[in-house]
Formats: C-alpha cells, structure tokens, sequence
C-alpha cells in the first residue's frame, strides 16, 4: 500500500521535532519516577536514568531507519511488513496502546489535582472537559499541536528552577558507596522508568509532515539527550533531599520537594 502524500503546506520544520518530543516526555511521570528508582537501585538509580536515556537514543534511532524505508507511518510499516488483514490488525493494537497511554497520563494527573487543589473534583466531568479542549485542539492540525508543544517547552525550565530550592537541604553524602547495588538492580530500576520516558515513539505517526525528515534525527536525538539530563538533575537533587526510605513512601517526590518554596508578601523567594 502506497503512503499518502502530504502537501508541504501541511508539513513542519524539522527542527520542530525537538520540542514535540519533550513536550511529550515531560509529564506525571516526572513528578514519582525516583521513587521506583530508589525501590529497586537505591541510591545507585541515578545510573538507571543514564541507561535509560541510552535505550531511548537507540530506539529512537531504529524508529528512524523503520520509517525512511517505508517513507510513511506506522500503518504504512505494518502494511508494508505484514500485509493488509494483519497490518490492519497490527494498527489496532498500536491504537488501543496509545490510547491507553492517553488514559494513564489524564487519569494520573487528575488525582494529581484532586490530592493537592480539589478533593472534591468529578473525575467524570473534568476528564470530559479536557478531552473535548483536546480535541478542539487536534481539530486545528498538526501545527496547532507544535504550537502548544513550543510553548509547554518553558515548563522543563520552571521544574529546573524550582528543583534548586532543594539544595541548601541536601545531602550528597547520600550517594555513598558508589555502585552498592548489582547491574540487575539498576536495569530493572531503569526499567521502571518505562512511563517517564514515553513519548517520543510518536514519530510513527508525524514522521510523513516533517519537511526534510533526515535534517530531524539530530533534533530528535538532542531532544532525548536534554530528557535525559534532566531528568537526572532532578534525580540527584531528589536523592540528595530525601532519605532513602523517606523517598520510598512519598507518592509524588517532586511535588512535595516544591513544598519548600514560599512566596512571601513582597513577592519574592
């Protein structure tokens, strides 16, 4: 089956790719992510995040070989590979997945704002609100959609920002012994970060609407890259601030380390 050809008019710079992907990993999974991490490698997760950012370069980079041999999305890869009756029940699968994927992260932040802003907000009716913003939003194409990602791309810098509060409090000492647990310790922790690191296989479904798609693996990859340092940034300052088995028990470790910060009445910090 041929893929369909998209006008350029409807296509996006490459570089735009960079923006996309972040804005698609940084999410609720950022806010409990070092809490799996300390379960299963204690202190020694940092090099879970390492390892995980490694594997999301590599997958992202096999994402790329599987898309420019087909030249199309992930229904022309499955048709191409499998055919048509078994290609089209392939995409299904890959439909339910990121539909799932989509009901993980509103439902996870939901609770979020039930537990620290509206106890008594319908999850029904808030969840019925967002999805018919969002599709407002999809409505008004793919390039509505980079928009809002190009935007939401101040939100890593905030979480940076907010996260160096946390250091006068801080112990690095923390992290004494190196390498105190096995490598099987620290793959299944890297493993927990599966959610955190999701996202950027959404390439199989814009790759068609990128203008120029081999000037968009070095913007893909370096928009992996920045996940991955900050993700451990806030992973070392998280360790740094919490016991360990203190870290263990709190449910969302990085909001609770906001709860530092006071704003006082003249405005400032």
């Amino acid at each position: 089956m041929q893929p369909q050809t998209i006008s350029d008019a409807q296509k996006i710079s490459p570089y735009y790719i960079f923006f996309l992907i972040i804005t698609m990993q940084v999410g609720v999974g950022l806010l409990d992510y070092q809490k799996f991490l300390a379960k299963y490698a204690g202190y020694d997760g940092w090099q879970a995040v390492i390892i995980a950012g490694i594997t999301t370069n590599i997958l992202l980079w096999i994402m790329f070989k599987q898309v420019e041999m087909v030249k199309g999305d992930f229904c022309d890869i499955h048709w191409t590979v499998f055919g048509k009756l078994l290609g089209n029940l392939l995409n299904i699968i890959f439909a339910f997945y990121y539909l799932w994927y989509a009901v993980t992260v509103l439902r996870n932040y939901i609770e979020i704002v039930q537990v620290w802003m509206f106890p008594d907000l319908s999850t029904f009716w808030f969840a019925t609100g967002y999805i018919l913003l969002c599709l407002y939003i999809i409505y008004g194409g793919l390039r509505t959609l980079v928009g809002i990602a190009f935007f939401a791309f101040a939100l890593p810098f905030y979480i940076i920002y907010v996260q160096g509060f946390t250091l006068p409090f801080s112990n690095f000492y923390h992290f004494l012994p190196v390498f105190d647990h096995s490598f099987n310790d620290v793959m299944t922790a890297s493993q927990s970060m599966t959610l955190s690191n999701m996202g950027y296989e959404t390439l199989l479904i814009y790759y068609p609407f990128l203008k120029n798609p081999n000037k968009a693996k070095k913007w893909g990859q370096l928009s992996l890259i920045f996940t991955t340092f900050m993700y451990l940034y806030i992973t070392l300052l998280t360790f740094a601030f919490f016991a360990q088995d203190e870290l263990k028990k709190e449910v969302w470790p990085t909001l609770t380390s906001f709860k530092i910060v006071k704003i006082t009445r003249c405005g400032t910090f």
